[in-house]
């Protein structure tokens, strides 16, 4: 894929959450919710580098997250990634979570979104939200999260969709610096 939008995940994806991880060891995460505040927040590294890089060889730059839609905002300040990265930002609303496709589908239906889509994630539930979508969606697993290489692999994911971490993003997209500074430029020529 060379340009079409790119949709992250947030959690265990562009940033960690000590809460949810703490959920992750204990095998439960449903209850550690409550517990999160702004200030638990850590940006994955390399993160920002590779939203930036993104952004000027021209991909759209989108967030699908399970979390509550009104918090996601203060949650990347946070995590100090700008929400002006993004052409949208989506929370679960109405009590609709992954694997249900309704987010995708809606989301991209509303923002009118008809060029290719790669959905960034940490999870299976993530991936199968993504097939089970109206339309393609390319799914890239992210092991800075919830599952690791086996869950992946045994959900079906294949082995050339699994990146250690979205720093590693730019190079599996075929992205080089000197070719998203190269795009930049011409924009502004």
């Amino acid at each position: 894929m060379k340009n079409g939008t790119v949709i992250f995940d947030f959690d265990g994806t562009l940033a960690w959450i000590w809460a949810r991880l703490l959920a992750r060891a204990l095998k439960s995460q449903t209850w550690c919710y409550p517990l999160l505040g702004t200030e638990n927040i850590k940006q994955v590294p390399g993160a920002l580098k590779t939203l930036s890089l993104l952004l000027q060889a021209g991909y759209s730059l989108g967030i699908i997250s399970d979390r509550r839609e009104e918090s996601l905002g203060a949650l990347l300040q946070s995590a100090m990634i700008p929400c002006g990265y993004f052409r949208f930002v989506k929370g679960s609303e109405d009590g609709i979570f992954k694997p249900s496709p309704d987010m995708f589908n809606t989301t991209l239906r509303v923002m009118n979104c008809t060029d290719p889509v790669l959905y960034i994630g940490d999870h299976t539930d993530d991936c199968r939200a993504c097939w089970g979508a109206d339309r393609e969606i390319e799914f890239v697993g992210v092991l800075t999260g919830l599952c690791n290489l086996d869950e992946f692999l045994r959900a079906g994911v294949p082995a050339k969709n699994i990146i250690d971490s979205v720093a590693d993003l730019p190079d599996f997209l075929g992205v080089t610096e000197e070719d998203a500074n190269e795009i930049w430029a011409a924009m502004y020529r």
